[in-house]
């Protein structure tokens, strides 16, 4: 996201008033384990996330090399809950779960078990270009939809769902912990040869209200920016203000002024 942003830095939500030049660097796995889930990223990358960033329709069909992709980014997002302590927050039969889902997609990014059984994974892909209105959307919708990038877990109070939640840019993942009454339906990620969905994004309740939350989320941690880290970026963007006026950056910074109007 950076070599599209206009300028070299990104800014950590954890700590908004410090810029950095790339995401979490947590060392989780073994170097044989990093070689085989990078491999998965890889065929991510070239096959997928390049180019549903340049704007053009996704290939029709996906091997299962994006199952596993998938699963190991469920694998990540668990594993730094835990190494963050984060996961210390849930409830005991929360955890359960958790653990369960984290060793069966250890077993299956590494090839030791054939299916993810119930831990099933799902991809959204909204459209990089195109509009989308709907009531309640914050101003910087168009920004966060298309170009944030995170990771959470979503989780109903009643315990019924939860998921990892992993968003890149205009894709996203979720990955099912725990499913009750199955909100997310059958449109999963198959273990072998799948068809990207090509029906319009219409996403569950649960997973349409996390994305306005989220996004509304990082919209306040921008407010939360000191004025001395404001003009430090206002002075990045006129640094490199040929560069960033033709980023993927301003474009959406733009539709969200066209969109919503400037924001008070």
């Amino acid at each position: 996201m950076i070599k599209t942003g206009g300028t070299p830095y990104l800014r950590h939500a954890a700590a908004p008033n410090r810029r950095v030049q790339g995401g979490d660097k947590h060392h989780l796995y073994c170097k044989p384990c990093e070689d085989i889930i990078s491999v998965f990223e890889k065929k991510f990358k070239s096959r997928v996330f390049d180019i549903a960033t340049s704007g053009e329709k996704l290939p029709s069909k996906y091997g299962p090399w994006l199952s596993k992709f998938s699963a190991s980014l469920s694998l990540r997002n668990l594993h730094s809950l835990k190494f963050r302590k984060i996961s210390n927050d849930f409830p005991p039969s929360a955890a359960h779960f958790l653990c369960n889902a984290t060793e069966a997609l250890k077993r299956y990014v590494k090839g030791e078990q054939p299916s993810l059984g119930n831990f099933k994974q799902y991809i959204f892909y909204p459209g990089y270009f195109n509009s989308m209105d709907a009531p309640g959307l914050p101003q910087n919708w168009n920004s966060y939809y298309k170009r944030a990038v995170e990771r959470d877990l979503i989780f109903l109070e009643d315990n019924s769902f939860i998921s990892t939640f992993t968003k890149i840019g205009p894709l996203f993942f979720v990955g099912v912990v725990k499913d009750e009454t199955r909100l997310l339906g059958n449109d999963f990620i198959r273990g072998n040869e799948g068809l990207f969905k090509r029906s319009p994004f219409d996403p569950p309740s649960v997973i349409w209200s996390h994305l306005k939350d989220r996004a509304k989320a990082s919209l306040e941690i921008f407010d939360e920016l000191s004025e001395k880290q404001h003009k430090k970026s206002e002075l990045e963007v006129l640094k490199h203000a040929d560069k960033f006026s033709t980023s993927e950056a301003a474009k959406v910074i733009l539709e969200d002024i066209e969109q919503f109007g400037r924001k008070n």
